[in-house]
């Protein structure tokens, strides 16, 4: 048995070589390790996630976007590269957010939704507040706010459609 967890803690270790027919045993852990989960010599420095914000489309706040983010990165942290915290808190303050995460050892589509308050003020809860993986989608929805004022500008436009002609020619 060798122990290589020096690769993780920066200590020195002894360099061995393989040969054909070597066995190497990882066990496999139970639960994360929040100390192990950071860049080292066998992690990448960064992974790449998709970001979607469609409240303002065009703010560079991820709309489908690749984004990279370093490797130990946290949901809340890709909450916050993808614009979906901060703002009004009259309209921004009930605002939802999911994570799309494939679980590693089962295959199967994992899901995580969360108000962004309870995000951020729990953000060092594992279980609230996971870290983010290669692949992982972040998807940012509007509080009820946003959306009634959204409904209630399509209906202006369409009671004065004069506005929509306006913007159209004009702007």
């Amino acid at each position: 048995m060798v122990d290589l967890s020096g690769v993780l803690s920066g200590e020195p270790v002894e360099d061995i070589p393989l040969i054909a027919g070597d066995q190497i045993v990882v066990p496999e852990l139970t639960q994360i390790q929040p100390e192990l989960v950071r860049p080292s010599q066998v992690t990448p420095s960064a992974i790449a996630i998709f970001l979607s914000n469609q409240t303002d489309p065009g703010s560079g706040g991820g709309n489908g976007e690749v984004t990279q983010v370093a490797y130990g990165s946290r949901f809340s942290q890709a909450v916050v590269a993808a614009q979906c915290a901060g703002g009004t808190r009259s309209t921004n303050a009930n605002r939802r957010v999911t994570l799309i995460q494939t679980n590693r050892s089962t295959g199967q589509t994992e899901v995580f939704d969360r108000k962004v308050e309870d995000l951020l003020r729990n953000s060092n809860d594992t279980e609230i507040n996971p870290y983010l993986m290669p692949e992982d989608s972040i998807v940012c929805y509007d509080s009820a706010v946003t959306n009634t004022s959204g409904v209630l500008d399509f209906i202006g436009n369409i009671l004065n459609p004069f506005r929509t002609l306006r913007s159209i020619f004009f702007d």
